[in-house]
């Protein structure tokens, strides 16, 4: 603006003082010590008036004040002034935000003022040069007067070319023309709605501007184009990604409310917020009926270890997933065995969910295992115990005795070993017969077993009549 010879000054809506250029204070040096960036209008009128009207009384400065704001405010006319020998011409423009900006040209130096604008001559086509933004003036009959580069460039006119008399849908439509593509429809555009307000502009290779349009009591427009492209694609992007996550949503609801497992959320602090509908069938409970509650509350004492909720700060560890069998209780008290997939998820401020389980009902395959387990166990030991006597047989002896002898060998300890033989027990067979020596034997295996006290020794059944005690650790 200092390169220009127009005195300017920019005021904003509430009328105070934003910049001035050096050409102001050219044509008034007397107001160099008087601005202050950031005082109103009014206060600067009092400022001068103070000093250029020392001899008059308040009352005669308060109504030059008052006329000079009178005729900033309602000023849309040029008109001539005689200062310092210069005669000067004012113009006064409002800002698309509702600011003012006022200049004052030296008409001496010849008329840059805006050809065929009945009301505007005078205004300086240069000035639209200058601002950052693209800016057209448009005549009574909403065709353009003057623009400035800016506005050439956003809307792919080249430099060279005029635009004047050329209507702003005009010019939109060229754009689209130029890049192969048909326009949308402008019907509206040839109107100007909106004036006053801010309206949106589409251009091809997905451009948009944004422009604000001031017209004035003359019919003389002003209108200022903004590049907004980024700021609508990036509107874009974040509808796109708010669609896709409603229907990833809208996916991850649909599973959790049809499907046969119970999918439950709790806060850090246990705190369930979700539970899938689910829950009623499998367990008998409302879903808002466990909203807020623990989640200990219904998982067994036994289980809380599993999912690490014996210490409070769990869900706030590493994210991590793991699969536990518990037992959760459901609505008629009784206690189900459910198989748990739990998911700990990292601590996010939009969320208070940390822990996400997905809960399925394995109650026949865990009553499956234990009675398979039981089987198992009795396998094993019959296959390791006398069936006459109940002791450990010998296949059981020989599996103990070889790894206590290793043991012993190892550490260095001392391993005991008492080989015990029924005297005439052929005797008693052939006697009494058969039932009475099983008899016998199985009363001697009773005696022997009974002096085995400590869970490392073992009494077994060597054959026949002949029965053994292994004793670790025993000198």
């Amino acid at each position: 603006m200092d390169t220009i010879d127009i005195a300017f000054c920019l005021f904003d809506s509430q009328e105070r003082l934003l910049i001035w250029n050096h050409s102001y204070i050219a044509f008034f040096p007397e107001h160099g010590d008087l601005l202050r960036t950031g005082q109103t209008y009014r206060q600067i009128a009092m400022r001068l008036y103070e000093a250029t009207m020392a001899g008059s009384s308040t009352a005669e400065r308060a109504i030059k004040v008052e006329e000079s704001l009178h005729r900033f405010r309602a000023q849309t006319h040029p008109f001539t002034i005689l200062h310092h020998g210069r005669r000067l011409q004012i113009a006064t423009l409002t800002t698309h935000d509702g600011g003012r900006i006022r200049l004052w040209r030296d008409t001496a130096r010849g008329d840059t003022g805006l050809p065929g604008a009945p009301g505007w001559v005078g205004f300086p086509i240069d000035l639209l040069d200058h601002m950052a933004d693209g800016a057209t003036v448009l005549g009574e009959d909403n065709r353009i007067i003057a623009s400035n580069r800016e506005f050439r460039r956003l809307y792919d006119v080249p430099d060279h070319s005029s635009v004047v008399g050329i209507s702003l849908a005009d010019i939109v439509r060229q754009a689209w023309t130029q890049a192969g593509e048909r326009p949308p429809a402008l019907g509206e555009l040839d109107g100007l709605p909106g004036v006053g307000e801010p309206f949106e502009i589409e251009l091809p290779g997905e451009r948009w501007r944004r422009v604000m349009a001031r017209r004035q009591s003359n019919g003389i427009s002003y209108f200022s184009h903004a590049d907004i492209s980024l700021l609508k694609r990036q509107q874009k992007e974040l509808l796109l990604a708010e669609r896709r996550a409603r229907e990833e949503e809208y996916r991850y609801r649909l599973l959790a409310e049809n499907s046969s497992d119970v999918i439950v959320a709790t806060s850090s602090d246990l705190a369930i917020q979700f539970v899938s509908p689910s829950v009623h069938r499998v367990l008998g409970w409302h879903p808002e009926g466990m909203v807020g509650r623990s989640l200990t509350a219904f998982i067994h004492d036994e289980g809380h270890a599993a999912f690490g909720l014996e210490s409070p700060g769990y869900p706030r560890g590493a994210p991590g997933a793991a699969i536990v069998t518990c037992r959760v209780r459901d609505a008629a008290g009784e206690w189900v065995w459910m198989e748990a997939s739990i998911g700990r998820l990292p601590e996010r401020a939009e969320t208070p969910i940390a822990l996400v389980c997905s809960f399925r009902d394995v109650t026949e395959r865990v009553e499956a295992e234990q009675a398979l387990k039981l089987a198992h166990d009795e396998l094993a030991s019959i296959a390791a115990t006398d069936a006459l006597t109940s002791l450990a047989n010998r296949r059981r002896f020989d599996s103990v005795f070889e790894q206590e002898w290793r043991r012993a060998a190892r550490d260095h300890h001392s391993l005991s070993l008492m080989l015990i033989d029924v005297d005439h027990f052929k005797a008693v067979n052939d006697g009494y017969g058969h039932v009475v020596g099983d008899e016998c034997l199985r009363h001697v295996g009773r005696l022997i077993g009974g002096c085995i006290h400590r869970p490392a020794d073992l009494a077994a059944r060597y054959g026949g009549e002949e029965f053994v005690i292994l004793l670790p650790q025993t000198p």
